[in-house]
């Protein structure tokens, strides 16, 4: 049976959640950049690598979505990536933290929250193919 045809999994969920999440946020880096720029102050040309890095991201969370031996091989760099965007934008958060405005600092912490949490039901759907 093909993998269209058949229920997604745990895993398959969480890594489709993480590809829409990052497809969506690399698409604002793109065309917002306008209005984030006064908030976090970074240069239009860190926006826009951001940008296309979370949009290839979300492209290669499809690609494992759609194969699931690429996913087994290739999901734990997923989660320490995740986990690396939340750790390395908190520092950068403290960093810079008198350059970045309140709602910025409020939206951070909201983008690292959820990202945190795709971590963890990626990591949880990872274990529970493991375990079968």
């Amino acid at each position: 049976m093909s993998m269209l045809k058949t229920k997604p999994n745990r895993l398959q969920k969480a890594m489709s959640a993480n590809a829409l999440f990052s497809f969506f946020s690399g698409m604002i880096f793109l065309l917002a950049q306008d209005f984030l720029i006064p908030h976090i102050p970074m240069p239009a040309l860190l926006w826009t690598l951001f940008g296309v890095g979370l949009i290839a991201f979300s492209a290669q969370l499809l690609f494992m979505v759609k194969n699931p031996a690429r996913a087994e091989k290739l999901i734990v760099s997923v989660v320490f990536s995740d986990i690396a965007w939340v750790i390395l934008t908190f520092i950068a958060l403290a960093y810079y933290q008198e350059r970045i405005s309140a709602p910025a600092t409020a939206l951070i912490i909201g983008i690292n929250i959820t990202v945190t949490a795709l971590a963890w039901f990626q990591a949880q759907g990872y274990l529970e193919q493991r375990r079968k």
